[in-house]
């Protein structure tokens, strides 16, 4: 049977139109249709992710986009010029089959191991080896059949997002071994730390804010844009710069962006109705990026141990707490902060005057979370937005306002979980700093106030945002306000899950007068603030 799934002309990209709807389109009718389309969707945020960093490398491939002339011509007009793309597609269809025996999408042909894979390795959300169940529950020793569609938006995440775990088999390519031993596994380029997608108001928009000139691609891609992987004429037996294992030091840019951090090689099968599924693949390490790479769609943070490393999602935290660490874009030789280029480009344009400083960016940050101390098994996949007026690139002044008031809520959170810690130790007749630490510890956790407290300044924060460029002593009274108000709302609510007993009633007339004390020293803190920012 002869197999075959071209992405340039089959549906396999998910996506939202702008009335809501979701469809699937081809890669072709996804890049002509952008200016009628919301958004790249999928449930897993890795997933949407790749897909969006695979629109980007072809855009770059087909229109260039080196210099700030050619950003704007793409950004002012209504949609992308259809006709390079209908050119491109026709021209390097076969560039795109996904089962090309010759030349298969981003994948190595012929190769072979020992062992073949089940196609749920290609998804490092799904169950494989170590990893908890997180949007899939499939598992390694029950291979079931995915669709060629399922199974490029599995390859692209692979070859992207993969966690660095285990080791990798030899390849064979006609009987000749290409190395000699087996591989650590590394990471992808986007395994760790969250990346950025700037988003507008459609997909033509949001894709256009993501392509970078050359002023802002980074110092590891001087050299230009280069080639994508699938348009490389490569010898896999021999061509060192692609063999398993081998460390790029130097790549250009869509050599980076479209890296082949794995070898892989579908294996198509059909199915009981005679149609082409996947269950098992080959897959071993493939290139490798080295650590001190900067991805441009990540922002950095320098730790004196571990030099500049990528900011990541907590599990237990909400991105518009990090807001003020990802507003920033302030000139990276003076920071420790290292900011993704595509919000430096956007500052850049809203200082020329190119972008309207009235209008607002919306941050979609992606990415992982892993249990602490197992790198290798992922705990989470996180997809958050945050909305950015476009006042805070132009206006410098406006991120340390906005850590000011950020910083006030934490100081009501820790002020809140004393106070209930307090109450606590009372109720249990424990003296400070000694008697059953672990029993306190545990009805800590089951109240847990701060899990009340902070949902409740999710809607006050957007409004925060939204005054803090136009008035900002009118946005630090009512951002305080809410401050309070949460406090005294989750204490509340907390001391309302105690049994009704006398001592603690007791302590809760106690705990509240001392969390009345903690707000009234919090509030002369923010008016000392408010007259020195």
């Amino acid at each position: 049977m002869n197999h075959t799934f071209n992405l340039a002309q089959e549906p396999w990209v998910p996506v939202i139109r702008l009335d809501g709807s979701a469809d699937e389109l081809s890669l072709h009718d996804l890049l002509v249709q952008a200016h009628n389309l919301r958004e790249v969707f999928d449930p897993s945020p890795a997933v949407t992710l790749a897909l969006y960093r695979l629109a980007v490398a072809i855009l770059h491939w087909i229109y260039g986009v080196e210099t700030e002339d050619e950003w704007v011509g793409l950004w002012k007009r209504e949609c992308f010029p259809p006709e390079p793309i209908i050119d491109y597609f026709r021209d390097s269809k076969h560039l795109f089959d996904l089962f090309n025996p010759e030349r298969p999408f981003w994948q190595v042909p012929e190769f072979v191991l020992k062992e073949r894979s089940p196609q749920m390795q290609l998804f490092v959300e799904a169950v494989s080896g170590n990893n908890p169940v997180l949007f899939d529950h499939s598992l390694d020793d029950e291979p079931h059949p995915v669709t060629p569609a399922q199974a490029a938006r599995g390859l692209i995440v692979c070859q992207l997002l993969s966690l660095g775990m285990g080791q990798s088999g030899k390849p064979f390519i006609g009987g000749r071994q290409i190395v000699k031993s087996r591989l650590d596994r590394r990471d992808a380029p986007l395994a760790r730390g969250a990346s950025l997608v700037l988003q507008g108001d459609n997909l033509h928009k949001t894709l256009t804010l993501n392509l970078l000139t050359r002023r802002f691609r980074g110092g590891f891609f001087e050299s230009g844009l280069g080639n994508p992987i699938w348009e490389r004429d490569i010898d896999w037996t021999t061509d060192e710069a692609f063999k398993p294992g081998w460390v790029a030091h130097s790549l250009d840019y869509l050599e980076y962006l479209t890296v082949l951090s794995r070898w892989v090689r579908l294996i198509p099968k059909p199915d009981e109705h005679g149609k082409t599924v996947v269950r098992r693949l080959y897959l071993t390490q493939g290139v490798v990026v080295p650590k001190d790479f900067k991805d441009p769609f990540k922002r950095y943070l320098r730790n004196k141990r571990e030099g500049w490393t990528p900011v990541s999602f907590r599990a237990d935290r909400a991105l518009w707490r990090d807001s003020a660490v990802w507003f920033e874009v302030s000139d990276v030789a003076d920071t420790k902060n290292h900011p993704p280029e595509p919000l430096r480009q956007a500052q850049a344009w809203v200082l020329n005057g190119i972008l309207d400083h009235s209008d607002t960016l919306h941050l979609r940050i992606m990415g992982l979370g892993t249990k602490p101390g197992k790198a290798a098994a992922v705990q989470f996949w996180r997809s958050e937005t945050l909305a950015m007026p476009m006042t805070f690139l132009a206006d410098e002044t406006l991120v340390p306002k906005l850590s000011v008031a950020l910083d006030w809520a934490e100081n009501g959170a820790a002020d809140l979980d004393k106070t209930v810690r307090r109450m606590i130790h009372q109720i249990l007749a424990v003296e400070q700093g000694g008697g059953d630490k672990e029993r306190v510890e545990k009805q800590i956790a089951n109240l847990s106030p701060t899990r009340r407290y902070w949902p409740r300044l999710e809607e006050p924060f957007n409004r925060l945002i939204d005054t803090l460029p136009g008035d900002p002593e009118i946005a630090y009274v009512n951002w305080m306000e809410e401050i309070i108000r949460a406090m005294r709302d989750s204490f509340d609510a907390t001391a309302g899950m105690l049994p009704r007993r006398a001592r603690e009633l007791q302590a809760i007339v106690a705990a509240r007068g001392v969390l009345e004390g903690k707000i009234t020293n919090l509030k002369s803190i923010s008016l000392f603030n408010e007259e020195n920012v």
